[in-house]
Order: structure tokens, then sequence, then C-alpha cells
């Protein structure tokens, strides 16, 4: 099972299965998600590739870099439901749902959030 950080601004709930992230959206099984490898034919976020995914940055809405993308996670059906964000200034790599993140178009070479910086650092870490 993953390891989590006890968070604040969510409610983080230890369970046999695994351990729950709960959002307004949906719940996220940590214990079940993996890191996407580079190469998994089918894997997809609003048509990019793992690859074309990992490292891209990612800037607030004042369009400052506050992180960039360090991992690629799937569930069981190979679906991108987060991703593991590298905080700039920080130590930490951080579960972000995939909502939370925003392409501006086809073409754009980072995402964006209305997430804070403290709300990133609510968010649990990600221990490979």
């Amino acid at each position: 099972m993953r390891k989590l950080r006890a968070v604040t601004g969510a409610a983080i709930a230890g369970l046999s299965a695994g351990a729950f992230l709960f959002t307004s959206a949906f719940a996220l099984d940590l214990g079940k998600l993996r890191e996407a490898d580079d190469d998994m034919k089918g894997v997809a976020y609003e048509g990019r590739s793992v690859d074309d995914l990992e490292d891209m940055d990612v800037l607030n809405e004042a369009g400052q870099k506050i992180g960039e993308v360090d991992d690629v996670l799937i569930d069981d059906d190979n679906k991108v439901v987060a991703f593991v964000i590298d905080l700039k200034d920080s130590k930490r790599d951080v579960v972000v749902e995939a909502d939370d993140l925003k392409l501006a178009d086809a073409r754009a070479k980072h995402f964006t959030t209305r997430l804070s910086m403290q709300d990133l650092m609510d968010k649990p870490d990600w221990r490979d």
C-alpha cells in the first residue's frame, strides 16, 4: 500500500483494502494506482502519450511554473486518473487528480491549475 502523509484540506481514511483520498469529485484508491510506462500502448490523456505528458510543466493561473509532471498514474482499466507532480522549490512529489489539471488546447506544452501552492502542498505524497 502506498504511504500517505496526513494532510489538511482532504479527508483521508485508511482501510484494509487501501487508502482513499476523498475529494468533491471522486475518491482515489492510491493503493490500486500505478505508474504508467512510457511505452504503454493505449494509455493517453487528452490525446497525449505518457511520454508527452511526463516532464510537462504545471503553471498556476498567473502563468508561473509551480511544478512538473513526474509520473502519470493509471487505474486498473489503464485510464489516466492522476499525475505525480514534482513541486517547484519543494522536495515533494504529490498526487493531483487529472480533473485538477487542464491543457489549454491540443498544442499546449503545459498544464494549468486553479490549485494554489497550499492546495498542492495539502495533497498526499506519492511514494515509489
